[in-house]
Parts: structure tokens; sequence; C-alpha cells
């Protein structure tokens, strides 16, 4: 993967019988996201948004790995709950001036 792309579709994965979103590699570098940038997370309109331009006072998480392999891993009963019984998620991306965000939905 050499150019970015604005959005994909990649399959719910499950981790100790919850549901977790797994973000990895080559399709966060060629986006420009990298390790240790933070970002909060907020569930709006059945959708998750990571925001990397969030205020600095709130609570935030972030992108784990390494250098040349940067790791999205969000986990745990809630994400279970955000899913329902959907099987995959597409991930639409924004890296462009002030506006730096990873939105994630849960699709069939």
């Amino acid at each position: 993967m050499t150019h970015p792309f604005e959005e994909i579709t990649l399959n719910k994965c499950i981790n100790k019988n919850q549901a977790r979103i797994w973000i990895e590699g080559p399709i966060l570098e060629v986006n420009k996201f990298s390790n240790n940038e933070k970002f909060f997370k907020s569930i709006v309109d059945s959708k998750m948004i990571l925001d990397f331009y969030a205020d600095d006072t709130v609570k935030k998480n972030k992108i784990a790995g390494t250098k040349t392999r940067p790791i999205i891993d969000i986990a745990g009963k809630a994400i279970t709950k955000f899913f329902g019984k959907n099987t995959k998620y597409k991930v639409t991306f924004v890296n462009r001036n002030s506006e730096k965000t990873i939105t994630i939905k849960p699709i069939k």
C-alpha cells in the first residue's frame, strides 16, 4: 500500500469472547497515522469517532505498536455492544488541515 485511501472495510475480531477493533501497519501508515499519537474516542449516531485533535483535558487513548507497525486495538464489553450482530466495520480516514479523525461504523 503506497497511496492513502479514505475508506476500508475490515472484519470484526474477537478476543476472549469480546468484539475487537484492530487496525494496524500499512493501513495506518499510508494515511499518516503513527504510533504514540493520542486520540479521544466517542460514539455518536452508531459511529465511533477517534479524534486526534480533541481537547488535551479529556482522557485519551494512543496508537500502540512501533514506528513501522502502528496498531489501534480497542476491545471489551462496550465494543461488543457497539457492534451488536454486525460482523464487519467500515473505517473512514480523514487527515487534512486541522481535521484528523478515524470513523468506525459497524456493518453486516
